[in-house]
């Protein structure tokens, strides 16, 4: 946060690009650069520097991609840019899968998907379905919160039937492991 010492630090650190200069690696010390400019509240920076991470040389996704995309979402949330925000969120979805970080893929779809209700969009965030329908196959936690999820934006709309629904199946994917024991049951 911009309170704590640590993030100064930090940026002090990373901004130094303890990296070999115009090497591969560089993408990454400018996602590092950028979420560090994120947590010290310098939106304009954290952006700049964040959209010079996306690819390593130009061309290649990479690890940190994911992250990178889910904060510039988290910048444009706060600068109440909400379809930008959601574009990025939606954007940070592919690499997370592609590198399979689940966690990554969730925590960018639930930001999508508050975007799409603070924005003032109806009804629930359209690649919520898709996004559920793959995680059946590859992810159960991802499954049940793409549920929970939607059954937020649909309750949110006044639709608490089917925001009902949505949550019945969450539950029923939750069931077939300890999940219900977790946050996402409770």
């Amino acid at each position: 946060c911009p309170h704590d010492p640590v993030t100064g630090q930090l940026l002090d650190v990373v901004s130094r690009r303890p990296a070999p200069p115009n090497h591969w690696s560089q993408a990454w010390i400018d996602a590092l650069v950028g979420i560090s400019y994120a947590a010290a509240n310098k939106p304009v920076q954290a952006a700049s520097e964040l959209s010079k991470s996306l690819r390593i040389l130009g061309q290649y996704d990479h690890p940190l991609t994911p992250i990178a995309l889910l904060t510039l979402g988290r910048v444009a949330m706060g600068r109440q840019q909400y379809n930008t925000a959601i574009n990025f969120f939606y954007e940070a979805t592919f690499p997370a899968a592609a590198y399979g970080q689940t966690e990554l893929m969730s925590d960018a779809a639930s930001a999508a998907a508050l975007a799409h209700m603070v924005s003032g969009q109806r009804g629930v965030y359209p690649p919520l379905g898709p996004m559920a329908a793959w995680a059946h196959v590859n992810s159960r936690s991802l499954e049940s919160r793409m549920y929970l999820v939607a059954g937020a934006n649909l309750v949110h709309g006044g639709a608490t039937a089917p925001g009902y629904a949505m949550l019945e199946k969450a539950r029923g994917t939750m069931r077939r492991s300890e999940m219900s024991a977790g946050v996402d049951g409770a």
